[in-house]
């Protein structure tokens, strides 16, 4: 098994999925070779090693730090990515049936008009700030997308490099978005002539957004993809069509 997890795991680089999907493949499976036993055969595993009494599912459940619902149901979906590629690959034959846990949803999270407000107000946070995290749930866009964009008339266009789902997306911006966008595109700019990583620029804006968050006074259960919430839920109260919100949403 090892051998194979390391080859689905370059297989995965090789397609452009970014590090940190990679690493959390790569936590995935090592845990479930701890627990299953890394020279166990592939072509032996059964949904009963998955799901059911003392399977995989009961461990993550159970353990001296059990995992929630939804970190489990993550871990299953690891395992049925790395079991399908090993069926197209034909390490084995068939996948057993994942069973995912039952959790109950949550409601979105997202800022009330009240809370953006006091946002707006921070007498310590900076003009350019406020503009940034307007502009993001103005456009519901992530964190990193429109630092990927450029600008084709009224239309930010984020190539599929730059999207979660490795799809190419189009984003309408009004003529203030575009000038805040080309404001972000100057801080990406100054980042990089400095010797900064890009990376370390997102960081930043989320750890930016988390001390708004506290100087506002706002309940600490938000974070900046918090803004994408924010933006999908205005937008259907705008329009009360879920199926527009959700292709602006690029899902």
């Amino acid at each position: 098994m090892d051998d194979l997890v390391a080859e689905f795991l370059s297989y995965k680089q090789l397609q452009g999925l970014e590090d940190s999907s990679i690493k959390r493949l790569m936590d995935t499976l090592s845990n479930f070779a701890d627990f299953i036993g890394i020279s166990f055969p592939i072509t032996s595993i059964t949904s009963k090693h998955i799901n059911g009494k003392n399977s995989y599912v009961e461990y993550c459940l159970t353990k001296k730090k059990p995992m929630s619902k939804a970190s489990v149901n993550l871990e299953l979906r690891n395992i049925k990515t790395f079991l399908k590629w090993c069926v197209d690959f034909d390490h084995t034959i068939k996948i057993p049936k994942i069973v995912m846990v039952k959790v109950i949803k949550k409601k979105p999270k997202y800022l009330t008009e009240k809370e953006i407000c006091s946002i707006l107000e921070l007498d310590g946070l900076s003009p350019k700030w406020k503009r940034i995290f307007c502009f993001y749930m103005g456009t519901g866009v992530r964190r990193k997308e429109p630092f990927f964009g450029h600008m084709e008339g009224s239309w930010l266009v984020i190539p599929e490099e730059g999207t979660k789902v490795k799809k190419e997306k189009e984003v309408y911006l009004t003529p203030d978005l575009v000038q805040i966008w080309e404001e972000m595109m100057e801080m990406k700019s100054d980042w990089k002539s400095r010797g900064y990583k890009l990376y370390n620029l997102f960081g930043k804006i989320t750890k930016k957004f988390k001390w708004v968050i506290r100087e506002a006074g706002i309940d600490d259960k938000h974070h900046l993809h918090n803004t994408r919430h924010t933006f999908a839920v205005r937008r259907y109260l705008q329009t009360g069509n879920i199926y527009l919100v959700k292709n602006e949403l690029g899902n």
